[in-house]
């Protein structure tokens, strides 16, 4: 007997075993954002929806141990064939204190590390959330990044999906980890070189608005700040 459950785990959400034994863990699916799956009665056949950075949701099946996966449906094939998306990379970072923070970054389609470009900052709500490998509806990356913009989304300490220390260290002290990640990936940025240094912005809702409120009061680098429905 086992216990099937979504996982959390570094900006991914996959499919995990837990046995009833008590023994380690394992991963049948990984992610991307793994968001529901069912299972055959038998255990024989695992299917579920999945989404990544460059891909909305779509339907997936596989052999009950997540093995032998194959797409189940193709709708949005010919929507997406219409559009250019810009590539996704996942980088490590020394945030506050050293410590290291994850950031994916999406790219401008017919992105050239030769020119110079505007960066986005797109801040998560939560603070206890994080960014994802995932298709977002609302703060989509590939829609900013189809502006011409360098995005940057950084999983600032408090970011869920990195253990539970990690994500108490901003308890009682909101803002100023979470401002020196995110000035530890500009600066990041900017050292690549592909960074036009007097077009930053930074964006954010939830407490992704109260963020860019905090570096409007702590720092005067950015050409502008996009507030959403920020917290107080």
């Amino acid at each position: 007997a086992a216990l099937l459950a979504l996982v959390e785990d570094r900006g991914r959400v996959g499919l995990w075993r837990h046995p009833a034994t008590g023994d380690a863990p394992m991963q049948l699916v990984a992610g991307g954002v793994l968001s529901g799956f069912a299972r055959a009665a038998d255990g024989s056949v695992l299917v579920y929806a999945r989404d990544t950075a460059q891909y909305p949701p779509a339907l997936f099946a596989a052999r009950g141990d997540g093995s032998g996966e194959r797409s189940i449906e193709t709708l949005n094939h010919a929507i997406l064939a219409r559009h250019s998306l810009g590539d996704v990379r996942e980088f490590t970072i020394d945030g506050w204190n050293g410590e290291p923070v994850q950031m994916f970054v999406t790219y401008p389609p017919g992105f050239d590390p030769k020119r110079k470009w505007p960066l986005m900052h797109s801040i998560h709500g939560g603070p206890h959330a994080a960014h994802h490998d995932g298709w977002h509806f609302r703060w989509n990356t590939q829609v900013f990044a189809g502006q011409g913009y360098v995005v940057a989304a950084v999983n600032y300490h408090g970011s869920s999906g990195y253990g539970q220390k990690f994500l108490e260290t901003i308890t009682g002290r909101y803002g100023e980890k979470e401002f020196a990640d995110t000035e530890a990936a500009t600066d990041y940025l900017l050292a690549a070189g592909y960074i036009d240094p007097r077009r930053l912005t930074a964006t954010g809702g939830s407490y992704g608005g109260f963020m860019v409120a905090y570096m409007n009061g702590h720092t005067d680098r950015y050409r502008a700040f996009v507030c959403h429905a920020g917290c107080y």
